[in-house]
């Protein structure tokens, strides 16, 4: 007896097993199954969290900036109301005015993603801030003297005299902080270097090798400064201290003085650092010694160099 229930048994183990194997393979697939749509889920919720900050970064920039627009719309009506000489403020309050409707431009067109870019903005908004504070204190010390010189006008020369005195100082100090402003756009540069170059563009220091002269440098990103065609003048002088000129020799003007220029190149300057290299061509001769050289650009020096050749 015991010998026909033994195939029956077995059997009916050997069908346990294969259906506890089915239902270890449809829970670990079940198992696989969520585990990807968790990390779709997680996947875009991250990238959508990070496209929302970046969005909200370009929104706050956003409304900054017209902020700060509406602010210097009613501090130039403040200005223009006011009896005392204040055209020179006038006209920085426009400029600053530009360069926010500009910076609100390049915003619009740039994509919540380029994270670098809107940082890049972050910092830029700052700098205008800071510089249209400075105006907008100087804007309200003029509308408080100018109420006090409405009052005094009825009273003696010696107070008006003494109100006089006290616009030009603040004059002075608006003068004197549209200076650093002017200082703060113009453009400089790091890196000057000459070398000597054969004909065949190999470098010598070899005063009777020389071919052409190479003038490195890079102009630093500034965000203040004026974009577009820049043009930078090298001015070089031999060991006598005589400026090398040739037939494309040019000139410049800077604080309203005239100077010769050996070489010059005009680049796109965009704001950012820009590497340039200018060269000096066709000078009829080089001798041997220390040679200086001067680097300029259209807002003021950038900087100088020496090179020797033997």
């Amino acid at each position: 007896m015991e010998e026909e229930f033994d195939p029956i048994l077995e059997r009916r183990a050997r069908e346990a097993k294969q259906s506890k194997t089915r239902s270890l393979t449809i829970l670990v697939i079940v198992l696989a199954v969520i585990a990807l749509s968790l990390g779709g889920a997680l996947f875009y919720m991250w990238n959508k969290y990070n496209g929302q900050g970046a969005e909200a970064d370009k929104a706050v920039i956003k409304s900054e900036l017209l902020e700060t627009r509406s602010l210097l719309d009613d501090k130039i009506a403040e200005a223009s109301g006011l009896s005392i000489d204040n055209e020179y403020l006038t006209s920085q309050l426009d400029t600053a005015k530009m360069q926010v409707d500009a910076l609100l431009e390049r915003l619009e067109k740039t994509e919540a993603k380029n994270r670098a870019q809107i940082e890049s903005y972050k910092r830029e908004l700052a700098t205008l801030r800071t510089i249209m504070r400075g105006y907008v204190t100087q804007l309200d010390s003029l509308n408080t003297l100018n109420q006090q010189l409405v009052a005094e006008n009825k009273e003696t020369k010696g107070k008006l005299r003494e109100s006089e005195k006290k616009n030009q100082d603040l004059t002075k100090k608006v003068e004197e902080l549209t200076e650093q402003t002017n200082l703060g756009a113009k453009l400089k540069a790091r890196g000057i270097d000459v070398v000597g170059e054969k004909k065949n563009g190999r470098t010598t220091d070899r005063h009777k090798e020389v071919f052409r002269l190479a003038v490195s440098l890079t102009l630093l990103e500034n965000d203040l400064a004026q974009k577009g065609d820049v043009t930078v003048y090298v001015r070089v002088f031999d060991p006598d201290e005589v400026m090398l000129i040739n037939a494309s020799s040019t000139g410049f003007e800077i604080d309203g003085q005239a100077l010769p220029a050996t070489a010059a190149r005009t680049v796109d300057y965009a704001g950012a650092e820009l590497p340039v290299t200018i060269y000096v061509n066709d000078i009829e001769e080089y001798i041997k010694g220390s040679y200086r050289i001067e680097v300029y650009a259209d807002t003021g020096k950038l900087g100088e160099a020496s090179f020797y050749l033997r």
